[in-house]
């Protein structure tokens, strides 16, 4: 019998059931708050209860989760969504399937919807997540005409949660971090420094490649390039390299190029990508900085690094055409959302009115 494993992600303790069973159409990998509920979710698959198709009929939520996952997921320019993206989205549909069981949809209301998001335990922004992933289902199943209406457009967000997140690094916990990335060893010291120097997400450094990098002789102040081929918004983009960071980058590779694999940062394993996640979990712990923060309750991540690079931008006086060249923001929208510069451009504007009481 498979036993769960206890994670531990941003902050929250989840047990993860995975198991791989092809021949009998099983294939789970989710994420559950409780160790009960996921010792329960193994019986199930034990006793043939769960698989990845259903016997419910179509008026089911379970009937709906179904004809859901046998439709192409495509993002609004009737794109393939990426295989990462489309990964999450099977899980939470069949996380939401075993939440509302066989519920019949004409028998969803606001008040059943809450009570069984309730039940989960999940934090706000995680059962957030979930919300979204069940009013795209609903919309799916009026467009097919399965309900009358997403009854998710008149669900009020728990809480009213904040979901775009603000925090960003200070100098002093940024210091405290690279310190304790650079006493654990291996790549994840330079790792969060090219991620510093460019701005990149995270996805798209752990797929670079040694050939997306050359140098360049013609800038003044610019050492080499990188070619960001398979960005999120799918428009790649070359982002630049100062002198130092592009040193850095030359003793990393001295340190850990492969002929074996093109990547930047190679995993041990093949035909993997490098985890960039626990490393950086342990250095945030050591540095004494895991856990929410006072201001905005938000844990420190990867991420966050990206948000302060366009906060950095923004206080240096870039334009938001310059950041969405060096970011590849899609909109200045975006742009604007990363940029956490409230607060400095209310402080100048009570300066313009002069005067000192």
């Amino acid at each position: 019998m498979a036993k769960p494993t206890l994670i531990e992600k941003d902050g929250r303790r989840y047990y993860r059931v995975r198991i791989r069973r092809p021949t009998k159409g099983i294939c789970v990998d989710e994420y559950l708050p409780t160790k009960r509920a996921a010792e329960a979710l193994i019986r199930e698959i034990d006793l043939g209860r769960t698989t990845t198709k259903s016997n419910a009929t179509a008026d089911t939520l379970s009937g709906l989760a179904d004809a859901y996952l046998n439709e192409p997921f495509l993002d609004r320019k009737k794109r393939p969504l990426k295989p990462s993206v489309v990964k999450d989205r099977r899980v939470r549909v069949n996380v939401l399937r075993r939440l509302f069981g066989d519920m019949r949809l004409k028998h969803m209301t606001i008040e059943t919807i809450d009570a069984r998001l309730s039940s989960a335990g999940w934090g706000s922004v995680n059962r957030y997540r979930y919300e979204v992933a069940l009013s795209r289902m609903l919309a799916f199943a009026k467009l097919h005409e399965m309900v009358a209406e997403n009854i998710m457009t008149r669900f009020e967000r728990a809480e009213n949660v904040d979901r775009k997140c603000k925090r960003t690094y200070t100098s002093a916990e940024w210091t405290a971090l690279l310190d304790a990335a650079d006493a654990s060893g291996g790549m994840i010291g330079f790792f969060l420094r090219l991620a510093w120097a460019t701005g990149c997400r995270k996805g798209e450094l752990l797929a670079l490649r040694w050939a997306d990098v050359s140098p360049v002789d013609d800038r003044e102040g610019i050492a080499a390039c990188v070619y960001i081929r398979d960005p999120k918004n799918r428009q790649p983009r070359t982002v630049f390299l100062r002198p130092t960071i592009y040193r850095l980058l030359l003793a990393h590779e001295q340190e850990y190029r492969r002929l074996s694999d093109p990547k930047v940062f190679p995993s041990r394993l093949a035909n993997t990508l490098y985890s960039a996640d626990a490393p950086f979990q342990a250095a945030r712990a050591t540095a004494g900085l895991d856990g929410p923060d006072e201001r905005y309750g938000e844990n420190l991540t990867i991420h966050c690094i990206r948000r302060t690079f366009a906060t950095e931008l923004g206080k240096a006086g870039a334009s938001l055409a310059q950041m969405r060249a060096a970011g590849g923001w899609e909109t200045a929208q975006v742009a604007m959302r990363y940029m956490q510069v409230e607060e400095q451009s209310a402080a100048e504007a009570v300066l313009l009115l002069g005067g000192d009481e």
